[in-house]
């Protein structure tokens, strides 16, 4: 599990495969609500956006009920370095969302 504070923006990409291959490193932003989004990428990746709302949220939990493309999703790509370095270079799709557009 990896818990990270409130009002963050997590970005992690999910393996349509079924594995935790596709796993970017996530990148964060404080906002204001709550977001829960897939959006669709060139390939096979598929994106999850979305914000924590408590203040120690399980990125675990989150990712795999707003996931609905593959039963197994890991968050293992999902680290402190990761949230605290952003999305590496060519990692993320255009979203729209500050920060995030790679």
């Amino acid at each position: 599990m990896v818990l990270i504070g409130a009002g963050v923006v997590v970005l992690a990409s999910v393996d349509t495969g079924g594995t935790d291959t596709g796993l970017a490193t996530c990148a964060a932003a404080v906002v204001d609500a709550l977001v829960t989004t897939v959006c669709d990428v060139e390939g096979t990746a598929h994106w999850l956006v979305f914000t924590v709302a408590a203040t120690d949220g399980v990125v675990a939990g989150v990712a795999a009920e707003a996931d609905g493309l593959t039963g197994t999703v890991g968050v293992t790509a999902v680290t402190a370095r990761g949230v605290a370095a952003g999305v590496d270079a060519g990692e993320g799709p255009t979203t729209g969302v500050p920060g995030f557009d790679v």
